[in-house]
Parts: C-alpha cells; sequence; structure tokens
C-alpha cells in the first residue's frame, strides 16, 4: 500500500504540474483560451511521459515489494536489492511498457475531459 501510494500521487502531481505548464505556454504562444483537441493530446502526452519517467523508480519498487514481499521487507532493503543486483539502470526495468501505458491512457483522459469542460463552457455562456 504504501509503495503503490509513493509512486501513485507523485505521478499525479508531476504530470499535472507539467501539464498545466505546457498548457498555458500554448495557450499563450497561440493566443487561445481554447485549445484544439489535437494539442490538448500532445499536452497531455508530453506530461504522462515525464511524469511515468521520473516516477518509474517507485513503480519498480512497489512491484518488486508486491512479487516477493518475503525478500522485500521495505522500501529501503528493495532499493538496496536492486541497486545491488542490477545496479542503477535496474530502478528503470520496464520503462518503455510504463510509459506508454500510462502516457496514453492520461492522455486520452486528459483530452476527453478538456473537450468535456469546452463543450459545457461553450452552451452554458
Amino acid at each position: 500500500m504504501l509503495a503503490t501510494l509513493v509512486r501513485d500521487a507523485p505521478f499525479s502531481a508531476i504530470y499535472l504540474m507539467f501539464y498545466s505548464q505546457s498548457k498555458q505556454a500554448l495557450e499563450k504562444s497561440l493566443g487561445q483560451s481554447f485549445l484544439p483537441p489535437r494539442t490538448i493530446l500532445l499536452c497531455s502526452i508530453f506530461s504522462g511521459a515525464m511524469a511515468s519517467i521520473v516516477t518509474q523508480p517507485a513503480d519498480v519498487i512497489k512491484t518488486h515489494m508486491q512479487l516477493k514481499p518475503e525478500v522485500h521487507a521495505n522500501i529501503r532493503s528493495t532499493i538496496a536489492g536492486i541497486l545491488k543486483s542490477h545496479g542503477a539502470k535496474g530502478l528503470f526495468t520496464g520503462l518503455v511498457p510504463r510509459v506508454t501505458r500510462r502516457t496514453l491512457m492520461a492522455a486520452f483522459t486528459w483530452t476527453f475531459y478538456e473537450q468535456l469542460v469546452t463543450l459545457i463552457v461553450r452552451y452554458t455562456s
């Protein structure tokens, strides 16, 4: 539970930070308050990839702890075991599939959300 929380909370915070910043920068540079869906999708893909890369070590640690709880009793021993067995690159095992999955999920979710908000604003204004 703790390992999942350590992975998911930072992912969401980092994703939201990258997403908000990239969206604001594009809105300002394009002079638009509502961005087209393809632009929102690109902001989402970029943000998902960045958040996935940053939180990948926490995901690897969580996975090790869940698969072998008798060997990996706590976060510290899990990190030590991964570094001893695989070196620092061991913390990034499975990065490509995770980046792909998390990025696509977040991109479609946020694009849908932004389009829904745009529709609501347009029809209630």
